[in-house]
């Protein structure tokens, strides 16, 4: 039977297991050379990691999870759709923008570039905060005054229309399917409803006259139907991460250029 115990880590309450002996941190010199690293990366700053979240929303569709009889096919159908993207490309374009400019942030001055994000100095946390503060107001204000309600609306509609037509094209004469785009809100019942009953694309009848549009719907459940629940699902995650102490052995931190060398040996930090 396989210990409970991490080998890399020391349990908070020792006491409790029978067979770990833990000997008294004087005789455990490696620990304490990586508890020192650490204490001195400490001082230096923390590894930054970056992430968007809601930001980009698509979505595509494919023949094979579909439960559209052959016989209501084309022959010649097309297996996979392309993305079907929420907003056009010039406001994707946009949002690429206010990626990069999150990033224009750093320099050599401030911080390294690691494989996972940035290594920011402390004496430039206060400076980061206010900046990314500052940063996701703008982001906010451009979704409210350069997009505004009635446009996003007019998006998230197209994007459901650019599906549904897809699917369209490749159907036979035959297909019993309604093709017409709905009301709005037959839309907003079918999600509500969908979302309240928990119902997948497995759910579905692929004969039903409503299939087509039911596919859409549950296929785009993702994004959000308004601007307000966009903008509230939108952020930028900004963490401060740890070194794991497996990097801080058989090492030693004297200066920033060490520093440097024990960033460039994390191809993945272990957090």
């Amino acid at each position: 039977m396989s210990s409970p115990v991490d080998p890399h880590q020391i349990p908070l309450f020792p006491e409790l297991f029978d067979d770990y002996y833990t000997p008294p941190l004087t005789s455990q010199p490696e620990f304490a050379q990586q508890l020192e690293n650490f204490i001195k990366i400490a001082d230096y700053g923390a590894l930054l990691e970056l992430n968007f979240r809601g930001l980009e929303k698509s979505y595509s569709l494919k023949r094979s999870e579909l439960k559209i009889p052959v016989q209501f096919l084309k022959p010649d159908s097309e297996e996979t759709s392309p993305n079907f993207y929420l907003f056009p490309l010039e406001v994707r374009h946009q949002l690429e923008h206010f990626r990069y400019r999150l990033k224009s942030f750093f320099d050599r001055h401030n911080s390294i570039k690691t494989a996972s994000g940035y290594f920011l100095f402390r004496n430039y946390f206060h400076r980061w905060e206010r900046f990314l503060a500052e940063y996701q107001e703008e982001l906010h204000a451009y979704l409210a005054e350069d997009i505004g309600t009635a446009q996003y609306h007019d998006y998230f509609e197209k994007a459901l229309q650019d599906g549904l037509t897809w699917l369209t094209r490749q159907l036979s004469p035959l297909a019993p399917y309604q093709k017409d785009f709905p009301d709005w809100q037959v839309i907003l019942q079918k999600r509500h409803l969908f979302s309240s009953t928990g119902t997948t694309l497995t759910n579905l009848i692929g004969t039903e006259p409503q299939y087509l549009l039911d596919t859409i719907i549950l296929k785009t459940m993702h994004i959000p139907h308004d601007l307000k629940h966009y903008t509230k699902g939108v952020a930028v995650l900004a963490t401060y991460k740890n070194i794991h102490l497996d990097y801080l052995k058989d090492v030693k931190i004297e200066n920033i250029h060490d520093l440097k060398h024990i960033l460039a040996q994390i191809d993945k930090p272990k957090f």
